[in-house]
This record gives C-alpha cells, sequence and structure tokens, in this order.
C-alpha cells in the first residue's frame, strides 16, 4: 500500500499558535475578574461611605430639630461642669 502525499498544504493551527491563542484567552478571562473584584472593592467601600453620610445627616436632623434654649442649656451645662465661664470654652474673637 502506498500513499500518496498531498500536494497542496494543508490549512491548520501549529502547536505554538494554538498554545499563543490560548494565553491570550487565560489573560482576558484573568483581567476581566480582576475588573470584576476591583468593581466589587468600590461598591462596597461607596456603601460604607453611604452609611457613614446618611449617619452623620441623621444626627444633624435630631440636632434642627431640638430647641436652641435646650441645645444652649446643654452646652452650658456641659462647660459648668468642666468650671468654665458661661459655656465659651477656648472660643475667642
Amino acid at each position: 500500500m502506498i500513499l500518496a502525499r498531498p500536494t497542496q498544504f494543508q490549512a491548520g493551527n501549529t502547536l505554538a499558535e494554538t498554545l499563543v491563542a490560548a494565553t491570550l484567552i487565560g489573560a482576558f478571562f484573568v483581567t476581566i475578574f480582576e475588573v470584576n473584584a476591583v468593581c466589587l472593592r468600590y461598591i462596597d467601600a461607596s456603601e460604607e461611605c453611604v452609611a457613614a453620610v446618611q449617619g452623620v445627616q441623621d444626627r444633624i436632623e435630631g440636632l434642627r430639630n431640638l430647641a436652641f434654649t435646650k441645645v444652649y442649656d446643654d452646652f452650658a451645662a456641659d462647660a459648668c461642669a468642666l468650671g468654665t465661664e458661661a459655656g465659651f470654652v477656648g472660643l475667642s474673637f
């Protein structure tokens, strides 16, 4: 039995081409997963920031709802407990 050699080149991929393609695809997926991880960290950080701002806004709203005399009386009482005069601790004009 005699095998005839092909007279034309056959199309195909070499091992080197296949390895380069696999490396590029692997690098692509690693990059995508890393970008995803960075985005998740940014989302977590922004959630913490929003929670902190909301807490401060709630505190400010609570102070806004108090009567001024109540706020001033509490401030003066704290200053008297410290032994300062009229509650003006360290204020200079």
